[in-house]
C-alpha cells in the first residue's frame, strides 16, 4: 500500500460527516445502503452526502454498486485491512512470527525441543505508533471505538489513545494539529534497553540519531531517538 493512499484514507476519516457515513456503512456490512437511506439516517442533504461519498470513494474506503435504479454503497474492508498491514508489515524486522507470544511450556511427554525465541525482539515486541489529527474528537472516538471494538485506553478533552495488541499499535487521535490527517508515525519500544539497541544499530548503519531524553509527547514523558 502506497504512502499516499494511507494518508488519503486517514485524512478522509478525519471529518465528522465522513466518519458518520463510514461508521454507518461498517455497521451495514456487505449489504450496504443506498444514498437516500444514508442521507435520511444521518440527516444530511443529498448534495452534501454525494460530496462526502465521493471523497470516501477517492480514498478507497467506500465501494459503490448499481442495483436496479439504486446505487448501493458499502465499506471497503480491504482498504482498512491493507492500511493496518502497511503499518505493521515490518514489525520485528519483517518476521511476524517473532511478534507472537513465547511458546508455551512443552508437554512433558514431548521429545521435541521448544522453539528458540529471540531474546531481544520477540519477548517484548515493538509497537507501531500512529497519531492522527481529527476535527471532532467525540465523533472520532465513537468511530474508532466501534472499529477497534474497545474504548480508548486514555481519553482527554483533546486526545484519545488506544493501546491495541492485535495488531500491536499505539493509536492516537487529537485535535491539537493544524490540519486533519496523519500527524506522525513512530515505533514504540517497551524498554530503555530496546531503544538503546535500535539507536546503536542506526549508528552502525551510518544513519544520524538525535536523542531526546525525557521528551514530552502525547500526555507522557519518555526517552526518544
Amino acid at each position: 500500500m502506497e504512502t499516499e493512499i494511507v494518508i488519503s484514507a486517514l485524512g478522509a476519516l478525519a471529518q465528522e460527516t465522513r466518519l458518520a457515513i463510514f461508521r454507518l456503512l461498517v455497521q451495514a456490512g456487505s449489504e450496504g445502503k443506498p444514498a437516500g437511506l444514508i442521507a435520511e439516517r444521518l440527516g444530511v442533504p443529498l448534495a452534501t452526502l454525494s460530496f462526502h461519498l465521493q471523497q470516501l470513494k477517492q480514498a478507497r474506503l467506500v465501494n459503490a454498486r448499481r442495483t436496479g435504479t439504486s446505487i448501493i454503497y458499502t465499506a471497503n474492508y480491504t482498504t482498512m485491512n491493507e492500511l493496518i498491514h502497511y503499518l505493521t508489515e515490518n514489525c520485528c524486522g519483517g518476521r511476524p512470527e517473532l511478534c507472537a507470544a513465547p511458546p508455551a511450556a512443552q508437554d512433558a511427554s514431548s521429545t521435541q525441543p521448544a522453539p528458540e525465541v529471540c531474546s531481544e525482539r520477540s519477548q517484548v515486541p515493538w509497537r507501531m505508533h500512529i497519531h492522527a489529527v481529527v476535527e471532532k474528537l467525540e465523533a472520532s472516538v465513537r468511530f474508532y471505538s466501534t472499529l477497534f471494538g474497545v474504548r480508548p485506553t486514555v481519553l482527554k478533552a483533546d486526545y484519545a489513545k488506544w493501546m491495541l495488541d492485535d495488531p500491536r499499535v499505539n493509536f492516537v487521535i487529537s485535535t491539537r494539529g493544524r490540519l486533519p490527517g496523519l500527524d506522525h508515525l513512530g515505533i514504540q519500544m517497551e524498554s530503555t534497553e530496546q531503544l538503546q539497541s535500535v539507536s546503536r544499530r542506526l549508528r552502525e548503519a551510518e544513519h544520524p540519531v538525535v536523542e531526546q531524553p525525557q521528551a514530552n509527547c502525547c500526555y507522557s514523558r519518555s526517552d526518544k531517538a
